[in-house]
């Protein structure tokens, strides 16, 4: 199911409707029971409660476990099995082997990562377990199935499970992050897929390609932050406080702060569970740590060549910014940091490495701009986009940021973005496309 789309915004106002409705202590069971209902008419459900009931099991295992090195032992495998069924799964090592092929669970890259956390978090006593079903929610919830943030039974547990009284404020400011949600999409990313799908599939050569990256990083932010806004919004309305995935990154300096403000759920993740086991910033570790860290998150976007080599050229960059200790002050390190980050897109962009290097074979070096896009939609995307990096300048000097005010103000602001939304769904050269971080 499309994030945008009327079943959906269907399906959320039910969910909404049946919150409020009922009594506080009993509304994390009503998100239980939407969030598998919609994870039934999703995928297949069997292997989602499977690897939960495994990782709940194991869960209790070792918390009544005695031995530290039996623990260890325990955690190992139980680790052990959920890569091994991501890898079956997700990676088709289980087409490798049958030679048939096995529809990817929705969802299996956020929640393995959330049940992992669980267990290892367990393992090291920073949780206690509390129920199965309460563990379930915290990983099957369903806004979070599609695009993440990746959820950790620790950061969410206090709000999915104790909320308190309606508040007002907290339905219109999740309604408006929605709002700004779906404009990001239906105005910015969607046209600019137009533009780069024709630059690729066309197999444009010359300076047009570089021009693609840079808008192509527009797109994929708008597209990414979009659905996380969406998500995020709707768990605001809710009073469910999720974990960030964005934090203007596009104004970072250098690598270092970008990383530290992209898909921070993720990157917060691997920081967590990967990066410090391994021994964390140590001297004559810390380099091979960062490698490592960035292999595997090219990993988990998926295993191809292209993706391994983004994380791979994306670690070394990054090792060598601090080896050499680039911590620019100047303004202008964004505008250069920004095009250095849309580079490294080039592997999100185009779908192989075969399609990469046909560029410098390419026999096309222009684009019929207007057999693309209307004048009037290319109005639209430019005004978009300056609105984008103005509500993100703001955030980035303001730290938080209002449209216009409070209270009767906000009426007028979802006037003005259902307008624009009715552009981008209904008007200039609507194209309907996934979210792109959806397929991994």
């Amino acid at each position: 199911m499309n994030l945008i789309s009327f079943p959906f915004f269907l399906f959320l106002f039910l969910v909404f409707l049946s919150y409020y409705l009922i009594p506080i202590k009993n509304r994390w069971v009503i998100l239980l029971l939407f969030s598998v209902l919609f994870y039934c008419f999703q995928s297949n459900i069997l292997y989602l409660l499977g690897s939960s009931i495994l990782t709940y099991l194991f869960s209790v295992w070792i918390e009544k476990g005695t031995s530290q090195k039996q623990n260890k032992q325990k955690l190992i495998v139980g680790i052990f099995i959920h890569l091994f069924l991501l890898f079956t799964l997700k990676y088709d090592l289980y087409r490798y082997i049958t030679g048939a092929n096995l529809l990817v669970p929705l969802g299996i890259s956020y929640y393995t990562l959330s049940s992992l956390s669980y267990l290892i978090d367990v393992y090291q006593k920073k949780i206690k377990t509390n129920g199965f079903f309460r563990f379930f929610l915290c990983i099957s919830f369903f806004p979070t199935l599609i695009l993440g943030p990746i959820n950790r039974y620790q950061k969410v547990e206090k709000t999915l499970f104790s909320t308190p009284t309606f508040q007002r404020q907290k339905i219109v400011d999740g309604f408006l992050r929605i709002l700004y949600g779906i404009f990001k999409k239906l105005l910015i990313a969607n046209p600019l897929f137009l533009l780069i799908n024709y630059i690729v599939t066309e197999n444009i050569g010359g300076v047009i390609p570089i021009l693609g990256l840079l808008l192509y990083g527009i797109q994929i932010y708008a597209d990414f932050s979009g659905g996380i806004d969406i998500v995020l919004g709707f768990s605001t309305m809710l009073q469910i406080d999720l974990e960030e995935n964005f934090e203007t990154p596009y104004f970072s300096k250098n690598l270092t702060q970008f990383w530290n403000r992209w898909h921070m759920s993720l990157s917060h993740w691997l920081k967590d569970y990967v990066y410090r086991p391994l021994g964390g910033n140590q001297k004559g570790k810390w380099a091979r740590n960062i490698l490592i860290v960035f292999l595997l998150s090219g990993l988990w976007h998926g295993v191809s060549w292209n993706f391994l080599l983004w994380g791979l050229l994306s670690g070394i960059f990054l090792i060598l910014e601090k080896k050499c200790s680039y911590d620019p002050k100047k303004r202008i390190a964004i505008l250069g940091n920004y095009c250095f980050v849309c580079l490294l897109w080039i592997f999100f962009m185009y779908p192989n490495l075969e399609s990469i290097l046909s560029i410098f074979q390419a026999s096309k070096f222009t684009i019929p701009l207007f057999q693309i896009m209307s004048p009037m939609n290319y109005g639209i995307l430019c005004l978009s986009i300056l609105f984008l990096g103005f509500v993100d300048y703001q955030k980035f000097h303001q730290k938080k940021f209002s449209f216009l005010g409070r209270n009767r103000d906000y009426l007028l602001l979802i006037g003005f973005l259902l307008v624009i939304i009715l552009f981008g769904n209904y008007g200039f050269s609507f194209v309907k496309t996934d979210f792109i971080y959806s397929r991994f």
